[in-house]
């Protein structure tokens, strides 16, 4: 028996024509009287029938074009017949909706509707046609008001979606009714009525419910209906962007965010209820819109991205949430300007989010878009995490304040000259900043045996060009030899280069007698930039 079970349920996944050929052959005895046939009726799933069934209809239209004779489409006819009916003694035959026996009686393949089908279907569109017959306000009896949900469930259960949009419609003309009990009766109703088509994904028919309830946000005046209005709305938004249908989500968005402005919607209690679900729904939809963003799929980005922006004063968790876990340093970028836009609340939101605990690849990520968020809380910030153990984290840092050059960010960058691992970064950028008030710090580095410090130490002063440097570039260009006083020079012919160039910018009668002095040099190429630089500063006396 289990070995006629899982035959059956194996040849139940043939394709139907191969199923209509296996149903019409005769099989040996012994296999007949195993009732594998009758197994395999029993193992087909509902998605099978639904298969078998379009096929059918496709079948029988073949046979009476193709059919050569009437004697031969007959034939034809009564062999396709037989194994429909094989089919319908299915179990799973019951579950199918009622359209394809609709359409295979239309064809004419099924002469009559299966006896459950009899009992159950005909009275069901009876009962709705008697419906439809009364006007839209007999529909409010309690007796047939509360049975209105459970008969569009079974509508959409037999795929009868005309019929329900048809009751649904009529339901719908209540709303246009004065009376602000049949008004709520008839909400109360199209509620529960929407989380059954939602169920069923009747989307057609959830348009029109979707539409009339827009048409009231700026009509209806009792607020705990407009409170049932704006309820659905936000429910069908969060619908609409998890099946990724942005723009009717974004029409929405906008319309709810316009009565949230006193421009529009001078009634402060109303705006209050259309804030109120905005904000809830810019929690329920967070993680979704973080997840588009970070999809890297572009047209995907930009919906999210427009409804962020439409958001923005809600989205400040969300936004803080995008730029540290998206890898797309544009996308980080506009977040932080959106941030920006909703003020000086939000930019902190994100500051204070930074911390000690996140991994270093998010720090990164933060710092990439501090250009765009920079305030006084944000130096604090960069105080604590100025010494923070990665070297790449400070030299984000440090080139930071090289774009700010702010006196906080020049005493940050000073601070940093006493750090091994990114000294070298921070005197070439106070070089570059022509930081005065740096010099006596970078004069203290002069006596490091680093030769890539050493060169930076005479760009920059050469840069600042204070007077106070002059004595440390001497020492520089001239060199030093050995304790004995031979060998090769101890300072590198690159640092002594660098010194050489550095003292053009001291136009001192000091400086010109050091580069005359210097004139004598033996390697060609430091030889010429003192001359150079001697050159330039000729004319002091």
């Amino acid at each position: 028996k289990d070995m006629i079970s899982m035959i059956a349920k194996k040849l139940a996944t043939l394709e139907p024509l191969q199923l209509k050929e296996f149903f019409d052959r005769t099989l040996p005895a012994k296999i007949e009287q195993s009732g594998l046939k009758e197994a395999v009726i029993s193992a087909l799933p509902q998605e099978k029938i639904r298969e078998i069934f379009e096929e059918i209809v496709i079948w029988y239209e073949e046979i009476k074009k193709t059919a050569t004779s009437e004697f031969e489409a007959a034939e034809q006819l009564a062999s396709l017949r037989r194994f429909l009916g094989k089919i319908l003694s299915s179990p799973e035959a019951k579950k199918i909706p009622f359209r394809f026996y609709e359409e295979l009686l239309r064809v004419g393949v099924l002469e009559e509707l299966p006896e459950w089908l009899r009992k159950e279907e005909p009275s069901l569109i009876l009962k709705v046609d008697q419906l439809l017959e009364k006007d839209s306000l007999s529909l409010l009896d309690p007796a047939i008001r509360d049975n209105l949900p459970k008969l569009i469930k079974q509508l959409c259960q037999s795929e009868l979606s005309d019929v329900a949009e048809k009751l649904t419609n009529k339901i719908l003309d209540n709303l246009k009714q004065h009376s602000l009990k049949i008004r709520s009766d008839t909400m109360i109703t199209l509620i529960n009525i929407y989380d059954v088509l939602v169920t069923y994904q009747k989307e057609k028919i959830i348009q029109n419910i979707e539409n009339a309830f827009m048409s009231l946000v700026g009509k209806e005046k009792d607020i705990d209906l407009y409170k049932s209005i704006v309820s659905l709305l936000e429910k069908r938004i969060v619908q609409l962007l998890l099946n990724t249908d942005y723009d009717p989500a974004l029409n929405i968005i906008s319309l709810l965010k316009q009565h949230a402005s006193a421009e529009i919607e001078p009634d402060k209690e109303r705006r209050d209820v259309v804030n109120e679900y905005l904000n809830k729904l810019a929690g329920e939809i967070s993680e979704l819109l973080v997840y588009e963003m970070k999809t890297g799929i572009e047209r995907r980005q930009k919906q999210a991205l427009k409804i962020i922006i439409i958001l923005e004063d809600t989205m400040s968790d969300t936004l803080v949430k995008i730029i540290k876990e998206s890898d797309d340093y544009l996308i980080r970028k506009v977040c932080a300007k959106a941030l920006k836009n909703i003020g000086e609340k939000a930019i902190n939101r994100l500051i204070d989010s930074i911390d000690l605990s996140m991994s270093t690849l998010t720090l990164k990520k933060m710092i990439e878009i501090f250009d765009e968020i920079e305030n006084e809380k944000l130096f604090n910030k960069i105080s604590e995490l100025i010494d923070y153990p990665d070297k790449d984290v400070k030299m984000m840092l440090l080139k930071y304040l090289q774009k700010n050059n702010t006196q906080q960010a020049r005493n940050l960058l000073i601070r940093k000259l006493k750090d091994k691992e990114v000294v070298i970064m921070a005197v070439k950028i106070l070089g570059e900043l022509k930081c005065a008030e740096a010099v006596e710090e970078i004069i203290k580095l002069a006596e490091t045996n680093n030769p890539l410090l050493q060169e930076e130490i005479c760009i920059a002063l050469g840069n600042i060009g204070d007077k106070r440097a002059i004595n440390v570039l001497r020492k520089f260009l001239r060199g030093k030899k050995s304790f004995f006083g031979i060998g090769k020079n101890l300072i590198p012919d690159t640092v002594r280069l660098k010194s050489a160039w550095a003292l053009r910018n001291f136009p001192f009668r000091e400086t010109k007698e050091i580069l005359k002095e210097a004139t004598k040099e033996k390697n060609p190429i430091i030889r010429k930039v003192i001359e150079e630089s001697l050159s330039i500063i000729k004319n002091v006396s």
